[in-house]
């Protein structure tokens, strides 16, 4: 959903630094097939955007994030930019929304557990798991199955990408996410029996179940899966696959802090 106090503050700034030409393009480039309600320049905008939201309500966000993109992260602004920057994210953050660099607004219940792991993905340079990152963030509210299908990629992306970075190790047969985590959990030393504290073997158990049962989410109730006859259907709802984002994250903070202080020595 898009506040009508979000798309006002949008509607003024871009009054400011646009041409009608240029947030017109801005609009359409971002993907919405929503046409433009006309007015003045000020009423346009707002106006847009509150259209989007009511026609196009399950992309909403997705669109905002895309037609946002150029005002947060355009380098080549003629003036400064930075305090109507830091004011459209003030307003967004107040009504429950984040920027996410990249072209994405997300909830900020969702944004919260994900922003740590983002700059972690971006310092170790993995494009596809970024990816992956985007889509979950992106989808979370309006499509729950494909952010729950989201979180288990992120996983088996990483662990796929470490075992390649790690010459030693062997691919297993089935390169599914049960099998990759494996190699690398028994690799990085996550191993409940070799554990001497209950307490910390009862969390690396945990761990190894959640991904487990990240997996078999995956293949029960990704969208995919979900066309295939079967008897029942999963029913995700948002926080079914937030619990999902959220947990999958935290086992990627893990492994990558982790595989980063094994090659600081620690």
């Amino acid at each position: 959903m898009i506040p009508r106090p979000v798309a006002a503050h949008i509607a003024r700034l871009f009054n400011k630094w646009y041409s009608r030409t240029s947030f017109t393009n801005l609009f359409f480039m971002a993907g919405t097939t929503v046409q433009s309600p006309g007015g003045n320049k000020v009423d346009e905008v707002r106006d847009w955007l509150l259209l989007i939201d009511r026609e196009e309500s399950k992309n909403s966000l997705k669109l905002l994030g895309k037609i946002l993109e150029d005002f947060f992260e355009d380098t080549s602004y003629a003036g400064d930019i930075t305090d109507d920057r830091s004011a459209l994210s003030a307003t967004l953050e107040k009504y429950g929304l984040r920027y996410v660099h990249g072209g994405s607004v997300v909830s900020v219940k969702t944004a919260g557990a994900t922003q740590s792991l983002e700059l972690l993905l971006v310092d170790k340079d993995f494009p596809a798991v970024l990816e992956e990152f985007k889509r979950a963030t992106d989808n979370v509210e309006t499509e729950p199955r494909e952010a729950a299908s989201a979180a288990a990629n992120i996983l088996e992306a990483i662990c796929k990408e470490y075992v390649v970075q790690h010459p030693h190790l062997t691919a297993p047969a089935v390169q599914n996410l049960s099998n990759v985590f494996d190699v690398v959990r028994k690799d990085l030393g996550f191993d409940p029996a070799a554990v001497e504290d209950n307490d910390l073997k009862t969390v690396l158990s945990g761990v190894i179940s959640t991904v487990k049962g990240i997996a078999a989410l995956r293949t029960h109730a990704s969208s995919a899966h979900a066309q295939a006859t079967s008897k029942r259907r999963y029913r995700l709802a948002p926080r079914h696959a937030r619990l999902a984002i959220h947990s999958a994250h935290a086992v990627v903070a893990f492994i990558l802090e982790t595989w980063t202080e094994r090659e600081q020595g620690n």
